[in-house]
């Protein structure tokens, strides 16, 4: 066992922990929303009309996250200083662009929400231009964020990138609790906007701080082979991103056509798998991209062992959790959301959205890592051409789905297409290049069974306490509590090597802690 495989699996562990308690903050948020406005007709509005340029932002996060890492890599020297030249020119030209596209949206607000809301309830005509407007307002600030939290990740400032999303959620919080009664769901835009405006300001005050020395200078000449180079790179990317979010319209336009508060209930399951898949999915990822595309050009082994580590790690979470979300949703949308003005139709609807969502947590994570390796090759035509397909996919899955399920039906689909979409970029990568070859499949079938076994002890145990104590908070926590030996010991009778790693590593630095103390003591 490699000691980068070694420390790789407790960085992971690691930022995971970072990123949970980073994620508690993002889903108070989701809670003062479905306390104030439940699964409204007026916060569908919200969600609908703020699928458009959530779609560029998540956009904007994504490509950049992956198109900069990989394009500055392989200089074991780098510094933002050698790179103020290329930074200042990416930041200028993305900034006059995205102010370009806020003011067009501003211009032509009235025919741009003539075509978005359609058959959707109009509410305030006057509401929806604001939101709107205050949507399109968070573009710049989520550009600039975006391009220093990919810089931050060169740099491996892992627990500033995980932590980030505290103060705008904080933030977010605060300003909707003052402005929602005044300005209605148009407050959790503004929220949002604020939320972004400080992270960008301390992002930019922590790298100067920590001696980076770099400063934004405005530099719009074109004239750099780097710059056309990376624009190369990042477009497909981007382009990929944007296809892959459009499956979230698809949905809400679907949902649309079903009972009120159809789109809001998706929203909420959504929120909650996506806080799942920041906490361990984007960890990992992000741990994983920035040390694979320095080995997957000429270290190889090493490559396929990394591969192998960070698969194996994600199935060890993402499926346990998915099962956990699955048996317990109700009791966790409950826990979450059944507050104020959220109602039992909520209720139900949200549960059966997230259920369907859970499905397909594993694609999610699988997708996720694979479209890294690609793009740690610098081959972006690939994963784009996949999300094409995937797209195709949900949307015919939905339609099909949908008039079968309903609301179940639509989440049903976004899994099943995460799940077939990660399947055909795995096969892809193996006919390529074998990355599969030594992959320890007898350590994912241990990691199955460990599923099995903590999903039979969950069920029994929720039916168990079900009869006899009406609190889903109750059961949820004696669940996980239950759950913790049970891991422990089913994983040493397994000999799981991802828990040996783990214990391994954790072990070495608490005996470390203790001789430093035991020194500093003498």
């Amino acid at each position: 066992m490699s000691t980068l495989n070694k420390n790789t699996t407790a960085l992971f562990a690691i930022t995971i922990f970072l990123a949970v308690v980073a994620k508690i903050s993002g889903m108070i948020r989701e809670v003062v929303i479905g306390y104030y406005y439940g699964a409204s007709a007026e916060l569908d509005l919200f969600y609908y009309i703020y699928t458009f340029p959530e779609v560029l932002m998540t956009g904007i996060t994504a490509a950049l996250s992956i198109a900069l890492i990989p394009f500055l890599s392989g200089k074991e020297d780098f510094n933002v200083a050698s790179n103020k030249l290329f930074l200042s020119k990416v930041l200028s030209i993305g900034t006059f662009i995205f102010v370009l596209i806020t003011l067009i949206a501003i211009i032509f607000h009235k025919p741009i929400l003539q075509f978005a809301l359609n058959d959707m309830p109009k509410m305030n005509n006057q509401q929806s231009v604001y939101i709107l407007w205050v949507s399109c307002f968070q573009l710049v600030p989520t550009f600039i964020c975006a391009v220093y939290l990919a810089v931050g990740t060169k740099l491996e400032k892992y627990k500033l990138i995980t932590l980030i999303g505290i103060p705008l959620n904080i933030t977010s919080i605060v300003v909707m609790m003052i402005l929602h009664n005044q300005f209605g769901v148009l407050s959790i835009g503004i929220g949002l906007l604020s939320g972004l405006l400080i992270q960008m300001i301390y992002l930019m005050w922590d790298l100067r701080r920590q001696g980076v020395g770099y400063s934004l200078k405005t530099v719009y000449s074109l004239k750099n082979s780097k710059l056309l180079e990376f624009s190369y790179l990042l477009l497909p990317v981007y382009l990929g991103t944007i296809l892959q979010r459009l499956g979230v319209f698809v949905d809400r336009f679907l949902a649309s056509g079903l009972q009120e508060g159809s789109i809001s209930a998706l929203s909420y399951a959504d929120r909650v798998i996506q806080m799942v898949v920041m906490i361990i999915v984007s960890s990992i990822g992000m741990i994983m991209f920035s040390k694979i595309s320095e080995t997957i050009h000429n270290k190889k082994q090493e490559t396929m062992e990394l591969l192998s580590n960070t698969i194996n790690f994600s199935c060890l979470t993402i499926i346990p959790i998915s099962l956990f979300i699955i048996i317990f949703s109700k009791d966790i949308v409950t826990v979450l959301f059944a507050r104020g003005e959220f109602d039992n139709i909520a209720l139900e609807n949200t549960s059966l959205a997230l259920s369907g969502y859970s499905i397909g947590l594993i694609g999610i994570g699988l997708r996720y890592v694979l479209n890294r390796v690609y793009f740690a090759e610098l081959d972006v035509k690939t994963p784009t051409m996949n999300t094409l397909y995937a797209l195709i996919i949900n949307i015919v899955l939905s339609v099909v789905l949908c008039r079968l399920f309903g609301i179940f039906g639509i989440a049903l689909s976004g899994s099943l297409t995460m799940i077939a979409a990660s399947v055909m970029l795995g096969f892809r990568l193996q006919t390529k290049h074998r990355y599969f070859s030594n992959f320890d499949w007898l350590e994912f079938a241990k990691i199955l069974v460990l599923s099995i076994v903590l999903s039979i002890i969950w069920w029994v145990t929720g039916k168990m306490l079900s009869s006899s104590i009406n609190s889903p908070l109750f059961r949820i926590c004696s669940a996980t509590i239950i759950s913790i030996p049970v891991f422990i010991i089913v994983s040493r009778l397994l000999k799981l090597k991802e828990y040996d790693k783990l214990q391994q590593v954790f072990v070495a630095r608490i005996r470390i802690k203790k001789k430093l103390a035991s020194r500093s003591n003498a």
